[in-house]
Protein backbone atom coordinates (compact mmCIF):
# COMPACT_ATOMS: atom_id res chain seq x y z
CA UNK A 1 0.00 0.00 0.00
CA UNK A 2 3.01 2.60 1.03
CA UNK A 3 4.16 1.70 -2.82
CA UNK A 4 1.20 2.67 -4.03
CA UNK A 5 0.77 5.84 -2.12
CA UNK A 6 4.55 6.42 -3.31
CA UNK A 7 4.78 5.30 -6.74
CA UNK A 8 1.07 5.45 -8.25
CA UNK A 9 0.39 4.13 -12.00
CA UNK A 10 -2.87 2.65 -12.86
CA UNK A 11 -1.45 0.30 -15.44
CA UNK A 12 1.52 -1.03 -13.34
CA UNK A 13 0.41 -4.93 -11.87
CA UNK A 14 2.17 -3.58 -8.66
CA UNK A 15 -0.70 -1.38 -8.49
CA UNK A 16 -3.27 -3.42 -10.12
CA UNK A 17 -2.55 -6.36 -8.02
CA UNK A 18 -2.36 -4.43 -4.47
CA UNK A 19 -6.23 -3.20 -5.32
CA UNK A 20 -7.51 -6.42 -6.92
CA UNK A 21 -6.71 -8.13 -4.16
CA UNK A 22 -8.28 -5.09 -1.48
CA UNK A 23 -11.59 -5.44 -3.51
CA UNK A 24 -14.04 -8.33 -3.18
CA UNK A 25 -16.68 -9.67 -5.54
CA UNK A 26 -19.99 -11.38 -4.48
CA UNK A 27 -18.60 -14.18 -6.74
CA UNK A 28 -17.12 -17.68 -6.83
CA UNK A 29 -13.66 -15.49 -5.05
CA UNK A 30 -15.87 -14.22 -1.88
CA UNK A 31 -15.03 -16.80 0.30
CA UNK A 32 -10.83 -17.05 -1.06
CA UNK A 33 -10.93 -13.21 0.06
CA UNK A 34 -12.65 -13.71 3.07
CA UNK A 35 -10.78 -16.22 4.48
CA UNK A 36 -7.59 -13.89 3.41
CA UNK A 37 -8.95 -11.14 5.34
CA UNK A 38 -10.03 -13.27 8.46
CA UNK A 39 -5.80 -13.54 8.84
CA UNK A 40 -5.94 -9.80 9.47
CA UNK A 41 -6.10 -7.88 12.95
CA UNK A 42 -8.96 -5.74 13.51
CA UNK A 43 -6.01 -2.62 13.79
CA UNK A 44 -4.56 -3.93 10.24
CA UNK A 45 -8.42 -4.15 8.70
CA UNK A 46 -8.82 -0.62 10.15
CA UNK A 47 -5.01 0.42 8.09
CA UNK A 48 -6.25 -0.87 5.14
CA UNK A 49 -9.90 0.92 5.35
CA UNK A 50 -7.92 4.05 5.89
CA UNK A 51 -5.33 3.78 2.91
CA UNK A 52 -8.68 3.03 0.36
CA UNK A 53 -10.60 6.18 2.04
CA UNK A 54 -7.72 8.34 1.73
CA UNK A 55 -6.07 6.54 -1.88
CA UNK A 56 -8.42 9.51 -4.07
CA UNK A 57 -7.24 12.34 -1.67
CA UNK A 58 -3.88 11.72 -2.28
CA UNK A 59 -3.24 10.43 -6.05
CA UNK A 60 -5.08 10.76 -9.55
CA UNK A 61 -6.67 7.64 -9.70
CA UNK A 62 -7.24 6.37 -13.39
CA UNK A 63 -10.74 5.58 -14.22
CA UNK A 64 -11.11 2.48 -13.52
CA UNK A 65 -9.46 2.80 -9.94
CA UNK A 66 -11.78 5.57 -8.99
CA UNK A 67 -14.49 2.81 -9.35
CA UNK A 68 -12.99 -0.06 -7.75
CA UNK A 69 -12.14 2.24 -4.73
CA UNK A 70 -15.60 3.28 -3.47
CA UNK A 71 -16.78 -0.67 -4.24
CA UNK A 72 -13.98 -2.17 -1.99
CA UNK A 73 -14.87 0.22 0.39
CA UNK A 74 -18.90 -0.51 -0.14
CA UNK A 75 -18.53 -4.50 0.01
CA UNK A 76 -15.92 -4.85 2.79
CA UNK A 77 -13.87 -2.28 4.19
CA UNK A 78 -15.94 0.78 4.88
CA UNK A 79 -17.30 -1.28 7.98
CA UNK A 80 -13.42 -0.34 9.78
CA UNK A 81 -13.33 3.15 9.12
CA UNK A 82 -13.05 5.04 12.35
CA UNK A 83 -16.82 6.39 11.88
CA UNK A 84 -17.98 2.79 11.41
CA UNK A 85 -16.30 1.05 13.20
CA UNK A 86 -17.62 -1.07 16.07
CA UNK A 87 -15.83 -1.84 19.17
Amino acid sequence: MLSVLSHYDGTSMRVIGTLSSLYPRRDEGWEYHMHRYSLLTRSQKVAIAGFLEALSKLVGLNFEDQKIVPRALRNYWGEYLPSNAKE
